[in-house]
Order: structure tokens, then sequence, then C-alpha cells
């Protein structure tokens, strides 16, 4: 398991989705909200930050299931990036996205 340094929890949106509550395109737009609200987006570097307009991009703009699992994809790589201090066991990660049970 990685040292995460940031911990971004969506679960509560899914299970609204889940449940019938809001649609896959609210889900889309509430998640892209989250992300902008976090620190991991507050505290980011220019690059990443770019990075992260996109993906949050591309969850405003969801439209049906396969268009938020790519951008879930998409956020999910870019938690997975190493981050300083590098080269450590266990490794240093971005973010855990808790989005699944």
């Amino acid at each position: 398991m990685a040292n995460w340094k940031y911990n971004l929890k969506l679960k509560d949106l899914r299970d609204k989705c889940d449940a019938g509550e809001i649609t896959v395109t609210e889900l889309g737009k509430q998640v892209a909200k989250r992300i902008k609200n976090h620190n991991m987006y507050k505290n980011a570097n220019e690059e990443d930050r770019e990075e992260l307009d996109a993906i949050i991009d591309n969850f405003e703009c969801t439209e049906d299931n396969e268009s938020f699992n790519d951008s879930l994809r998409e956020l999910y790589d870019f938690g997975d990036i190493e981050v300083k201090p590098f080269g450590k066991w266990p490794p240093n990660k971005m973010c855990w996205i808790e989005f699944a049970v």
C-alpha cells in the first residue's frame, strides 16, 4: 500500500447515483466541484493544475456512464503519480480516490 498525500472521498456521491438520487451527468458535475474544492487542487503546481483542469472539464461534460468512467480512470491515474520524496518504500503517491466500496 502506498503512502497517500491526499484522500479524495467520492463514495457518497456514487451512492447517491446508485440510489437514483442524482444522474450520472450530475455525478460528474459534483465530482468536478469536489476536485476544485480539494486541497490536492488548491496546492497543485502549475503542471498538475493543468492536468486536473482537464480532468475537471471531462467530468463536467459527463453525458453517460462511459464518459464518466473515462474521466474516473484519468483521475485514478493522476492520483497514482509518485510524489516527493521519491524512491521510498512504500511509495508516496498523490491521492487515494475513495469511490468504490
